[in-house]
């Protein structure tokens, strides 16, 4: 007996199945979907607005035999801002990158969809791109379950100071025990790594993204961050710092 779903999704792949429909892959506040949509790869189709990476969509769907098929699908946002500049769809990439990597170790996808939804459209907007990216990275690490600890030394446990973030513990080293370890963030930037991760996004504006953008250090720690906590390195990031 078929299941009939109905449900919104962000769209961060598609993969070409039997020459004119896709295999779409749907990050939702359930988890991680995915749905066959048929005539998605035709040149005039209908549903080819549906994979259009990256789209919001509201879509229904029927599942038998564990194989799910898109019967209705609706735009909700199709981020044309993103897609209409190329700079903006390279920082996206980087986003989808991660999502596409990292779904599977996510266990509350609620946040993980409403957050995604939110920095694409900041991304659809601003003109600081690599803080937003940033921003993405570094509060990613919480839904992964590897943020750092911010509130006491990982070597000596105390508690309640300003430290240096030290990637290899992954945590903030206490002034004490940072003379005696190679830090990777003096104080300074450290203070602000923080300030990025505890920073709500509807406290976020244009003064406290400047301060950031392009920044060469803190980008150097978060992609240490990921290559050693999550053996994880970003091709779509290297690209796009390639480019410049």
């Amino acid at each position: 007996m078929k299941k009939i779903i109905k449900n919104k999704g962000i769209v961060i792949n598609a993969m070409t199945y039997q020459e004119t429909a896709a295999i779409a892959t749907l990050i939702t506040e359930n988890g991680k979907h995915t749905c066959l949509i048929k005539g998605a790869k035709k040149l005039n189709g209908s549903n080819k607005r549906l994979i259009n990476i990256p789209v919001l969509i509201e879509y229904q769907s029927t599942v038998s035999d564990s194989l799910s098929v898109l019967t209705e699908g609706v735009v909700l946002d199709n981020f044309t801002n993103i897609k209409d500049d190329i700079i903006r769809y390279n920082y996206a990439s980087i986003i989808i990158e991660k999502l596409l990597y990292f779904s599977e170790q996510v266990t509350d996808f609620k946040t993980l969809y409403n957050f995604t939804i939110e920095i694409l459209k900041k991304l659809s907007e601003s003109n600081y791109l690599n803080s937003l990216v940033l921003i993405f990275e570094i509060k990613l690490l919480y839904l992964l379950g590897v943020a750092p600890s911010f509130n006491y030394c990982p070597i000596c446990s105390k508690t309640n100071y300003i430290g240096f973030l030290d990637v290899k513990q992954g945590g903030y080293l206490c002034e004490e025990c940072s003379r005696f370890n190679e830090v990777t963030l003096n104080k300074e930037d450290s203070k602000l790594f923080k300030e990025i991760y505890v920073t709500k996004l509807n406290q976020i504006t244009d003064e406290f993204l400047i301060k950031f953008n392009n920044h060469q250090t803190i980008n150097k720690a978060i992609n240490y961050y990921y290559e050693w906590h999550l053996e994880f390195n970003s091709k779509a990031k290297k690209i796009v710092e390639k480019i410049g």
